[in-house]
């Protein structure tokens, strides 16, 4: 008896579906529907191809098709596939924007529906992507600077960044909502990996598009687990000198952040190549961001030879990991020497710093058109069980002792809690010049 209800049950269920759909044709509803349209220029009314049009309800893409070479497109739609958030939806995209347009769904129910022609505006903003600056072992500061707004309101702005080819947004961003008008913005790009090359670039959204800046790339610093702290894996040195000669003074920073495991530890040598035989004196600073702040320890050195050298600091300096971190040498040379020494750059101000005839500090990728270098400047560090070096520019297999013989100062370390006079301080534009 169940069985036989089961069966009577089935068998008006498949004929109630029949007769609705035998209803649903006899008012002209139709199951699928095709829809067309021709896509165009907003201003000129050029056909556009390779516009990517879907019928979509942001959850999911239901159909999807391109325009042709005339603008044209054709998909079906299946009428039980949509539901009310459905919309037909248009993108252009190059590598450097994507332009978009948005349409209710018409026609459905129909055999056919023609949306005509459909103009299609590509008013995105104009963004550019700023200098790439601070970069440390986890983080860096990028940011844009909007052109045009596209003659409609920007909702969204920013930077996103990847390791490989060209970064897209809604992947790794970062998003700036202080103010969503034309002009510049900064932003920090954090969680980043050591030891590795990213592209950046700037983004700039209106309600009709997105656009992109230019791509940038950057390289964090290295940090692996034996303990080496580095900014680089250059190897090859060339040799620098002022145009007119002088006073000079070039350094390497380490922001607090890279020395902050080193609290109580020891500086006790200081590596470094040297190009020209002279007399040289080394300095060690805490804090300063764009110049050392308080000068605690200087050294007087007789080199005798050229090449690398372990200066010994004697005795060892205590290092306040609390704070940045400045390694400077010094000298007074006449024009035509060449005493510095420098790798190929790695995108880190914090790697060239110059100071000259007690001006002021200065970035030398900015007095050396642009051309960026990193000293051949790093410290020594010790517990007196462990040790380890902050380094700029070298390789980890470049780091023993054996490939350096050890320099004495001509006299004892003196101690020093001296803050410069800023005040009295002029810049000197001198410029470094590359050994010819």
């Amino acid at each position: 008896m169940k069985n036989k209800n089961i069966l009577i049950f089935s068998v008006l269920a498949v004929g109630l579906f029949y007769g609705c759909v035998k209803e649903l044709k006899k008012e002209g509803v139709y199951e699928k529907t095709t829809l067309k349209g021709r896509v165009v220029e907003e201003s000129g009314n050029a056909p556009m191809d390779w516009v990517t049009v879907q019928v979509t309800d942001d959850e999911s893409v239901i159909v999807q098709t391109t325009t042709n070479d005339n603008g044209e497109f054709s998909l079906e739609v299946d009428y039980g596939s949509i539901n009310p958030d459905s919309y037909l939806y248009m993108e252009r995209q190059t590598d450097s924007s994507v332009a978009w347009k948005k349409l209710s769904l018409k026609g459905v129910g129909k055999s056919e529906y023609n949306y005509g022609n459909i103009f299609f505006s590509q008013s995105i903003p104009e963004v550019e992507t700023s200098a790439i600056t601070n970069v440390l072992t986890n983080s860096a500061v990028c940011g844009g600077n909007i052109i045009s707004d596209g003659g409609k309101t920007i909702i969204r702005r920013g930077i996103c960044w990847s390791t490989s080819g060209n970064p897209q947004v809604d992947l790794n961003e970062t998003v700036d909502a202080s103010n969503l008008g034309i002009g510049s913005y900064t932003c920090t790009m954090t969680g980043l990996t050591p030891n590795t090359t990213y592209f950046v670039r700037a983004f700039a959204v209106n309600t009709e598009g997105l656009s992109y800046g230019e791509k940038k790339t950057f390289t964090t610093p290295q940090y692996t687990l034996d303990g080496w702290l580095a900014y680089g894996q250059i190897t090859s040195v060339t040799s620098w000198g002022l145009t007119n000669g002088g006073i000079d003074e070039w350094a390497v920073m380490f922001p607090a952040n890279l020395v902050s495991e080193y609290a109580g530890w020891y500086i006790t040598k200081v590596k470094v190549c040297f190009e020209e035989i002279e007399t040289y004196t080394l300095r060690i600073y805490e804090g300063g961001i764009t110049s050392p702040s308080l000068l605690k320890k200087t050294g007087v050195y007789d080199i005798s030879s050229t090449g690398w050298k372990n200066l010994l600091v004697e005795p060892g300096y205590a290092l306040n990991a609390s704070t940045s971190l400045w390694i400077s040498l010094g000298l007074e040379y006449e024009a035509g020497l060449y005493p510095k020494c420098a790798v190929g750059g790695i995108n880190n101000h914090n790697a060239r710093w110059g100071h000259v005839n007690n001006g002021q500090w200065y970035d030398v990728y900015n007095n050396n058109g642009g051309e960026d270098l990193c000293w051949t400047i790093r410290a020594y560090v010790t517990d007196g069980a462990k040790e380890k070096e902050l380094e700029m520019g070298l390789p980890a297999n470049l780091m023993s002792d054996q490939d350096a013989p050890s320099v004495a100062p001509l006299k004892s370390w003196d101690g020093y809690m001296v803050t410069p006079d800023v005040s009295t301080m002029t810049q000197t534009k001198v410029s470094d010049k590359r050994k010819p």
